[in-house]
């Protein structure tokens, strides 16, 4: 209970400090679903209790994804089943197997509904557990048209090395702050942790450098 009080005071903080234009981009992370192929595909998991579909790290890099490159961009969260609940962290991959599985058949429809567009992908704490189980599932194809990966705050990124097995080193940048307790695999959660949205320019730079 203490956690999660913790984790909702922090997030206010964060949440209050955001744009108009960030938590507009909370209700529209469903491109993918609703909308025409674009050139580029982003494929976004949020952290635990994180707002819609992209929360505040994937609607600001969202947005700055979109504003850079106008009319080239669709984004797409993960979700309505992936629920970024607190209950997801007792799982073995840190998230659930649901969540992962639907990341998964969004990749396969992305591929599917837009051959020639490119993906880029991302995650955030949680969600950066649920983007790397579902990397792995992934066949040779679907990850062949995957571009760039960004983790924000991955908490396993120790235990798997900073990398993710049988996909391109090259092709994955994590963001982990020196000072943020839970990406080195503690338990305390910092605003350090509740940071990573001020990284969106940075990451979009990077993804757009994959292109």
């Amino acid at each position: 209970m203490f956690l999660r009080a913790l984790l909702l005071v922090l997030t206010g903080i964060v949440v209050a400090t955001h744009s108009h234009t960030e938590r507009r981009g909370f209700i529209t992370g469903n491109d993918l679903r609703d909308d025409p192929c674009r050139n580029v595909t982003f494929i976004f998991a949020r952290g635990t209790f994180q707002p819609g579909y992209l929360g505040l790290v994937g609607s600001q890099l969202c947005d700055v994804l979109k504003v850079e490159h106008p009319g080239q961009v669709s984004c797409q969260g993960v979700g309505p089943a992936y629920d970024a609940g607190l209950d997801n962290l007792k799982e073995p991959e840190d998230t659930t197997d649901v969540g992962i599985n639907e990341a998964v058949s969004l990749f396969e429809l992305a591929t599917q509904k837009c051959p020639k567009s490119k993906i880029f992908a991302g995650g955030y704490s949680q969600g950066a557990n649920l983007m790397h189980g579902a990397i792995l599932k992934l066949s040779k194809e679907v990850k062949d048209k995957i571009r760039g990966v960004v983790l924000f705050g991955f908490t396993r990124q120790k235990q798997f090395h900073g990398q993710i097995a049988g996909f391109p080193q090259d092709k994955l940048k994590l963001y982990c702050y020196e000072a943020d307790n839970i990406c080195h695999g503690g338990g305390l959660i910092g605003l350090e942790h509740l940071s990573y949205a001020q990284e969106a320019q940075n990451a979009s730079d990077w993804l757009w450098s994959r292109d």
